[in-house]
């Protein structure tokens, strides 16, 4: 199937800053949605040219999300598994939240089609493109205008990949500040730029190396466009967030946040207790991981708001990027806070250290 390849130029900005806003995946979601609207599976053909779309395909390529998202919309919308939909048993938990998502976008699709063809606003991708990178150490150079940006249908979230912004056309419709969402992609997108290989560590212990990198790596950008929900009393709260869905998360992400000193405490247990052998790397990162809420980013957003306040701004953004640094400045922080706000014992910040080994 020749595509046709349709994106909105960023037309009020000077030519030196334009770049293109894919949108092919937004209109292919829809030439498979009529298929299955009318209870025909999708060709498979035009499965594989919704996947090879930037925005799908780096969905595939980064997460393997292509059967996932397939289900989620097979599940959605062919009239045929509607008492599958209505119970979702065989699903994930994540097809669980895509499958409502996508058909709250199929009942809004004029709205979206237009939400989409007018989505043009440089000055938006600018500003969020500078917050981005005010987080950020100087050395990182940015992009031409903002990085490139790909509009679809998959999920209520956004993706920061190190080629590509992923952003979801329901979830930034309902958005009233797409500056703040945008910011925390791009910091993504610019933080992949100081990935760097490390040297060979223990076996089983790079599961345990990512988990604690994701609290660096979504802590951080956390701060970006959630700083103001953990600090609003809980009557401007309810009133600035007024989506069900989004305030029934963001009342997670509070409490949460609230309660780091308990994650940093767990946190702590964990490392400080962990024998030296491959297998207590993957036991405590699989523990982590599932105990850590929303994979330990609100731990990380409760670790970059106690640096901030210890040393600002800037020392926090001198640190994105290097996560041995990271942890190692919030113990600095936490010292200075005192203990309410969660200490890292020496123990475990050399088993951090050791996971991030200089190179040689």
């Amino acid at each position: 199937m020749m595509i046709a390849l349709l994106a909105l130029s960023i037309a009020t900005a000077p030519p030196s800053e334009q770049r293109a806003v894919d949108v092919t995946g937004y209109q292919l979601f829809w030439a498979v949605h009529r298929h299955l609207a009318a209870d025909r599976e999708a060709p498979a053909e035009l499965l594989d040219s919704l996947f090879a779309t930037p925005g799908y395909r780096a969905l595939q390529e980064r997460e393997r999300r292509r059967g996932r998202i397939t289900l989620a919309m097979r599940l959605a919308f062919l009239p045929r598994l509607v008492a599958q939909r209505e119970s979702l048993e065989a699903a994930d938990s994540w097809v669980k939240t895509v499958v409502p998502h996508l058909r709250h976008a199929a009942d809004n699709k004029a709205k979206l089609d237009a939400f989409v063809q007018s989505f043009t606003s440089s000055t938006t991708l600018r500003a969020a493109d500078s917050i981005a990178r005010r987080f950020l150490p100087p050395s990182v150079r940015p992009a031409d205008g903002h990085p490139p940006i790909s509009i679809i249908l998959f999920a209520r979230d956004g993706r920061g990949y190190p080629h590509l912004i992923v952003a979801d056309a329901a979830r930034l419709a309902a958005l009233g500040d797409h500056t703040r969402f945008f910011a925390h992609e791009f910091h993504h997108y610019y933080r992949h730029t100081l990935s760097r290989e490390s040297p060979s560590i223990p076996p089983g212990a790079s599961a345990l190396r990512a988990v604690l990198t994701n609290i660096e790596f979504e802590g951080i950008a956390d701060r970006l466009d959630k700083s103001a929900v953990t600090e609003l009393s809980e009557a401007a709260f309810r009133e600035t967030y007024t989506d069900s869905a989004e305030r029934a998360y963001l009342a997670r992400y509070r409490h949460e946040f609230a309660r780091g000193p308990a994650w940093i405490a767990l946190l702590d247990s964990a490392l400080a207790g962990m024998p030296n052998d491959s297998a207590s790397y993957v036991r405590v990162a699989s523990m982590l991981g599932s105990r850590l809420p929303d994979g330990g980013r609100v731990l990380g957003a409760y670790m970059s708001a106690t640096i901030t306040k210890a040393f600002g701004q800037d020392a926090l953004a001198d640190v994105a990027g290097d996560p041995k640094r990271f942890f190692a400045l919030y113990s600095r922080a936490a010292a200075a806070c005192g203990a309410t706000c969660g200490l890292l014992s020496p123990r475990s910040l050399a088993v951090i250290e050791s996971l991030y080994p200089n190179p040689g």
